[in-house]
């Protein structure tokens, strides 16, 4: 794959854009709320409403057909434990009433619905403004991507300690406008320990990758 710009998105630990920079790539960060890794703070959900309606956008003006675009799209609506709580079935929801559990799953699958609509809104943009898109989710027995996605994985990652991170979380990857590039690695060291860090924004929570990970998943599936 070849690009001259990286821009990741959703992306609150910084990760992969500082593995990118390690290896001599340009990239910035973008997400909803302010860290010390963050170089552009925006609401992105509004950017994605604004470039899908072709107004102005201060994300999407910016990034051109030769550039990359890596998005860490949030999964809570999409994922497997999303699904136990929509048909109430999650061990948290065991005393709750048959009323209560319908409420409950109306309100999820109206968030999700909304959240699917930006997903696909994101896709669209890149096949229409011709930029490469890689979007990385969880990857589950009953995902909703995995379902209901018009899009399939390139990539689909069993065992992110393989890689080099510190949890097992099986993670997807869907490709837009490119196709992952696999190149053989030899210097690969399975991380035993079981790690798992979590930052919660917004209600949204969120798996921090490795840096051991990053490096390894774009020498090995991102750059030629």
């Amino acid at each position: 794959m070849v690009f001259s710009k990286v821009h990741c998105i959703f992306e609150q630990s910084g990760t992969f854009k500082k593995a990118f920079e390690e290896l001599g790539y340009n990239a910035t960060d973008y997400d909803i709320e302010k860290t010390e890794n963050t170089d552009v703070v925006t609401d992105l959900f509004k950017q994605i409403f604004l470039a899908s309606q072709e107004k102005k956008s201060e994300v999407f003006d910016n990034i051109n057909p030769d550039d990359l675009v890596l998005a860490f799209f949030p999964c809570t609506y999409f994922s497997d434990q999303s699904q136990l709580l929509s048909r109430g079935d999650s061990y948290g929801q065991k005393e709750w009433s048959t009323e209560k559990k319908l409420k409950h799953s109306i309100d999820l699958m109206n968030n999700r619905s909304k959240f699917y609509t930006y997903l696909c809104s994101l896709c669209l943009i890149a096949i229409k403004k011709g930029f490469k898109l890689v979007i990385e989710n969880p990857y589950g027995k009953v995902n909703f991507l995995k379902h209901f996605f018009p899009i399939k994985p390139e990539i689909i990652i069993y065992n992110r300690k393989k890689l080099g991170d510190g949890y097992k979380k099986p993670t997807q990857f869907f490709f837009i406008n490119c196709k992952p590039a696999f190149n053989l690695q030899n210097e690969y060291v399975e991380n035993k320990k079981q790690k798992q860090t979590v930052e919660d924004s917004r209600g949204i929570n969120r798996s921090i990758i490795s840096p051991d990970f990053a490096k390894n998943f774009i020498k090995t599936f991102i750059i030629e």
